[in-house]
Order: structure tokens, then C-alpha cells, then sequence
């Protein structure tokens, strides 16, 4: 896929505003072409944040089943190190870890720290999380 840039956005903003001064026909349906664009490259320029960011829940399976965050991997801290590549590879992700407290999710993070892993964040307890409409 081409990489695209805040520049390429510009190079279509300028052929938008050409093609809205014709006042033609041709130049409306220019125009939707040249919005379509725009709408792909902000799209693009967002979804590799969106698609890095990551939920572990790093409690029992007991708790996990109790209830936890839409979308979040189970891992249990004992096991992070062990299988982290189930979840991700990549050691630049934002990976999100929390379990009860805090506590077990800060061991889990420190390991991942040791493993390369330079955006695991320790948010905390899961009741907190909920608290702050976290989903």
C-alpha cells in the first residue's frame, strides 16, 4: 500500500479547490472524487494507531469471564512473557494491560519492558476502567 502523507491531503485539497472554482458539471464530480480521497488518506493516516493499540487483561480467567474490557486478549501476568506473540509481534505497539488493582498488570508490564515492548502502559484496575467508560 502507497504510504500516504499530510502533503498528499494537501495535493488534493488544491485540485478540490480548481476543480469547485470551474463551476462545471465535471468539476462536481471532480470534486466528490477529490472528497473521496480525503476521506481514504485521513483514514490511512489513523489506522496504524488505531490498529497498534492493543487491551491485554492480564487477570484469572475466573475474572476475565466475570466480565472485562470489549475486544481485550486474556493473558494471565504469569503468562505474558510466554505468549505475548499470540497477541503481537510488534514491540512498538500500544499495548494497554490492566487487571484488579494495578499491581498485576505492572508486573506484566515491566516484563514486557525487559522484552523490547516500548509502549506497554499499566492502566490500572479493571472497576476503574469501567468508571471511566473504557470499552
Amino acid at each position: 500500500m502507497p504510504r500516504t502523507t499530510p502533503a498528499f491531503a494537501g495535493v488534493v485539497v488544491s485540485a478540490l479547490v480548481k476543480d469547485y472554482k470551474s463551476g462545471t458539471q465535471a468539476g462536481e464530480i471532480a470534486i466528490l472524487h477529490h472528497l473521496n480521497h480525503l476521506l481514504i488518506t485521513g483514514l490511512l493516516l489513523i489506522m496504524p494507531t488505531l490498529a497498534n493499540s492493543i487491551w491485554i487483561d492480564v487477570r484469572t480467567a475466573e475474572e476475565f469471564n466475570a466480565g472485562h474490557i470489549e475486544g481485550a486478549a486474556h493473558i494471565p501476568y504469569e503468562e505474558i512473557a510466554l505468549r505475548i506473540s499470540e497477541v503481537t509481534t510488534d514491540k512498538d505497539a500500544t499495548v494497554h494491560l490492566y487487571c484488579r488493582s494495578g499491581n498485576r498488570s505492572g508486573i506484566a508490564q515491566q516484563i514486557l519492558q525487559s522484552m523490547g515492548f516500548t509502549n506497554a502502559v499499566n492502566e490500572g484496575g479493571y472497576e476503574i476502567l469501567l468508571q471511566q467508560q473504557v470499552r
